[in-house]
């Protein structure tokens, strides 16, 4: 004996959508589910009737309707595309601009730096003058000193070389045999 399926089976099976099956089971848990189930059932004809009527013209919906959401989803694609493209170019740019701050901060460290080496050189040359001007001061008086006492010694030598040479002179040709002190004869 074939079973024959109850109308709320039967929709519950073939429904598409989950707004229906809903509306199903709350008439099956309330027990009056015979007007939702008519109501349910005119729907579910008419949406049968549309997808026969789609299948005929080519798929479940109807040629021109599909070439709309067809050329819809295709503009939403190249706006995406395009937003895309967008974001790639300003992405590129803010590379660009971070690269060149980068560059410049790089130049303008250098020209501080140099400029402060400069500084500073100028600032050591004026120390090494004030400090050697005043060792300058100091050199000369020593070469003066030196040149005097040297200008000394040299009269000392001029009046003194004569008395110098004959003394040395006699003190080395003058000889005295004797015999040491220390030496004992043995006899």
């Amino acid at each position: 004996m074939p079973l024959n399926p109850s109308p709320v089976s039967h929709l519950l099976l073939n429904c598409r959508s989950d707004e229906l099956r809903a509306d199903v089971r709350a008439g099956l848990s309330t027990g009056g589910w015979t007007g939702r189930v008519e109501a349910s059932r005119s729907r579910v004809t008419s949406w049968r009737a549309r997808d026969r009527a789609a299948s005929q013209s080519g798929g479940r919906r109807g040629g021109a309707e599909r070439n709309i959401i067809m050329a819809s989803q295709s503009q939403g694609i190249q706006q995406l595309l395009q937003a895309e493209k967008r974001a790639a170019e300003k992405v590129s740019e803010a590379r660009k601009r971070k690269t060149r701050r980068l560059k410049q901060a790089k130049e303008e460290a250098q020209a501080e730096i140099e400029q402060y080496r400069r500084e500073r050189e100028r600032e050591f040359a004026q120390k090494q003058h004030t400090v050697l001007g005043s060792q300058g001061g100091f050199s000369s008086e020593v070469e003066q000193q030196t040149k005097q006492k040297i200008q000394a010694m040299t009269k000392s030598y001029r009046s003194n070389r004569e008395r110098v040479l004959r003394d040395l002179l006699t003190i080395t040709c003058q000889i005295n045999p004797q015999i040491h002190c220390n030496y004992h004869c043995r006899a």
